[in-house]
């Protein structure tokens, strides 16, 4: 009976059990999700790219002591109230009271980045800052940049905050030292020019898509078929795409060109397929002939307009950015310098970055005031003395074509950048440099 009855049992076990099995593979299975279900790279959608102006007004104060980090002078609740107000691009050395001073000083901002550049990729740009800048957004130490007189900046993304209040607090050391420009060459003497220290240049805040165009290098080369004439020229784009989402971008670069009227110059605009990994940068080379260039010379400075959109397969596009240039030829044949093929005598001078208003941080106005004197003493050559200088006293740099720096008559000289690297080869004592005292106050 015992037998019987567990005979019984498992036979009603399996019964059930296989109902169970039965049932479950009489289940719909779940939905699969269709292709327009499955998101395409969402990460790489367009968002508007902007540049929100962050110079103008900052506090400011010196930090003799250089206990201004340790206060708590990078922190956003940090109260600045008493600080003096100033405009940057700003520098302390044209102050009277700090006119003759090296050492560290604070540089606050708040600021509120709009709502629009929520899932934006998000970049601090500082176009130059005298000589050392710390920078902290949010009480965040962002990083440290040496160079007075080049551009820098931060990836913020994670950091900055839309639709809210940020806090930007940077601190600046302009003191003289052998390995920094203007340098410290003994204990009496040094490069002949002032050490102006501050956020010297703009800063901006750049808003784009995730993926965006990073740089462009232009390079032309026309091919003369007279003095002052070209048949052509190959103008060469070397483009440099950043890629900071997590998934690879294939999509395309469409190029095009146009003249200082903003006509077109090529018949159609030029598409190169492009491919960055994810959290990769690459580069794209795009070529274009132009027929019958207008070149430039200093007589009539000829601009033209080399204009890339970054785009996916659709076309969407997801960032684009423009860059001036210029075509010429310079040779030097049978002892004389040939501009496009004509013989030219090149009469100019050297122009220090020093307005006495506003030292280093001159304005746009003051520099194409500058120029414009020099061609009225009948000048066509500018020697930018030993460091890289504001973009808007080179025509290739300028944003429009409607900058003053774009329309200017002269050439620029480029110096050789070890000649100021190495102290002892750019001024040693008797090369023509002036002595100038590096024993200058400290706060």
């Amino acid at each position: 009976m015992c037998a019987l009855r567990s005979q019984r049992f498992i036979t009603r076990s399996l019964t059930a059990l296989m109902l169970l099995l039965l049932a479950g593979c009489s289940a719909p299975p779940p939905p699969m999700p269709t292709p327009e279900a499955i998101p395409t790279m969402p990460s790489l959608r367009p968002i508007p790219s902007a540049a929100l102006a962050l110079s103008g007004e900052w506090r400011f104060a010196v930090d003799p002591e250089g206990r201004g980090e340790q206060t708590g002078w990078a922190g956003p609740g940090f109260d600045d109230a008493a600080w003096t107000t100033v405009t940057v691009p700003h520098t302390w050395n044209v102050v009277l009271e700090h006119s003759n001073c090296d050492g560290l000083a604070w540089y606050r901002r708040k600021f509120i980045i709009p709502p629009s550049a929520r899932n934006a990729h998000l970049r601090l740009r500082f176009n130059a800052v005298l000589y050392r800048a710390t920078v902290w957004l949010n009480g965040e130490r962002l990083g440290a940049h040496d160079g007075g007189y080049t551009p820098f900046e931060f990836d913020v993304t994670r950091i900055g905050r839309p639709n809210t209040k940020n806090v930007i607090a940077v601190q600046v050391d302009n003191r003289r030292a052998t390995d920094r420009i203007p340098a410290t060459l003994g204990p009496d003497w040094s490069f002949d020019w002032s050490n102006y220290g501050g956020i010297v240049r703009d800063v901006a805040l750049l808003s784009t898509s995730p993926a965006f165009i990073a740089g462009q290098q232009i390079q032309a080369v026309p091919r003369l078929s007279g003095v002052g004439e070209a048949a052509s020229a190959v103008v060469t784009a070397t483009v440099l795409i950043s890629n900071t989402t997590a998934v690879a971008l294939d999509g395309m670069i469409v190029a095009d060109i146009r003249d200082s009227a903003g006509r077109p110059v090529l018949s159609a605009p030029v598409i190169t397929v492009v491919h960055a990994d994810a959290g990769q940068s690459a580069t794209a080379q795009v070529a274009v002939t132009i027929p019958q260039p207008r070149l430039w010379h200093f007589d009539h400075p000829n601009l033209y307009r080399w204009s890339t959109s970054l785009q996916m397969p659709d076309r969407t596009e997801l960032h684009a950015a423009e860059v001036t240039f210029g075509i010429r030829t310079i040779e030097l044949k049978e002892a004389r310098l040939l501009l496009n093929g004509e013989p030219v005598r090149l009469v100019g001078l050297s122009r220090h970055a020093d307005s006495p208003e506003y030292g280093l941080a001159e304005t746009t106005t003051v520099m194409a005031a500058d120029y414009a004197d020099l061609k009225t003493l009948n000048e066509v050559l500018s020697r930018p003395v030993h460091y890289p200088c504001a973009r808007h006293t080179t025509p290739e740099r300028a944003q429009t074509a409607q900058h003053p720096a774009a329309r200017l008559r002269c050439l620029n000289q480029r110096v050789d950048p070890e000649s100021w690297r190495n102290p002892r080869r750019a001024s040693a004592p008797g090369s023509g440099h002036c002595r100038f005292p590096s024993a200058r106050p400290r706060w």
